[in-house]
């Protein structure tokens, strides 16, 4: 029992470190395609964006400058920033 208890701690803290470092890699990597597919579409539309945004289940905007909002996405309900200077923030 003693052995099986530790056991199972073993795994549910291997677990928890693995799988949030898995996480950000596996995300990491999706942001990188996600982010090729939009640098090597030379024509790209506000519809393919909220393609890719529905496919990946993110949030896109794009910016001309620090200010104007070029094109912006806003597919799920989580991507409209409460104010501008949390969105300002992720610009950055």
């Amino acid at each position: 029992m003693v052995f099986l208890g530790i056991s199972l701690i073993l795994l549910f803290l291997m677990q928890i470190i693995s799988l949030d470092e898995y996480y950000k890699i596996y995300k990491t990597k999706q942001l990188n395609v996600i982010v090729d597919k939009i640098k090597n579409d030379d024509n790209i539309t506000n519809t393919t964006l909220e393609d890719i945004a529905y496919e990946y289940g993110v949030c896109i905007s794009v910016y001309q400058d620090e200010s104007n909002k070029a094109i912006s996405t806003f597919f799920n309900k989580g991507c409209i920033f409460s104010d501008k200077k949390s969105s300002a923030s992720y610009i950055n």
